[in-house]
């Protein structure tokens, strides 16, 4: 009974944002034992925000304490979905963690979504890749979002 109150407690200082409680139900609700659930819980509070696929790669993750490690590399960061499909596709977990690390920008839901040269060049080729394969929708996708976020960027 203690433990269930601990537990609601804490949940209610989580509950109030969407991304956070998405992240404790896919990362922190699983874990095995009620004190890395605490764990968990405590590191969601530090953050406003989570990507839902990177959240998902984080939940994919085998052991523990690399779930609540990738929670830190992608607490306040948006992805781009190319960028996602980069992480979502390394072979091995300490590979995934890498690249959520290098990859993904700051989260500021008032910046405009403009694209550094490396990151537009990276989606250029992985839409060239798409359309080599025959899959047009994909690659079709990839450019219209890069031409949305140049048509959204503005000069300083």
């Amino acid at each position: 009974m203690k433990s269930f109150i601990i537990s609601i407690s804490l949940l209610l200082g989580v509950a109030y944002a969407g991304d956070r409680t998405s992240a404790y139900n896919m990362i922190c609700k699983p874990l095995t034992f009620e004190s890395e659930r605490l764990k968990c819980q405590s590191r969601i509070k530090i953050f406003t925000y989570f990507d839902t696929r990177a959240l998902k790669i984080c939940a994919n993750f085998t052991f523990d304490n690399d779930k609540l490690s990738c929670l830190d590399l992608i607490g306040d960061k948006s992805y781009d979905g190319f960028e996602m499909d980069k992480c979502e596709h390394e072979t091995f977990e300490v590979n995934r963690l890498k690249c959520l690390h290098e990859r993904g920008t700051i989260y500021n839901p008032n910046k405009p979504a403009c694209v550094p040269n490396e990151e537009a060049i990276e989606q250029i080729s992985w839409s060239l890749k798409d359309l080599r394969s025959g899959n047009t929708s994909s690659a079709d996708q990839r450019l219209r979002k890069l031409l949305e976020k140049f048509s959204d960027c503005k000069l300083q």
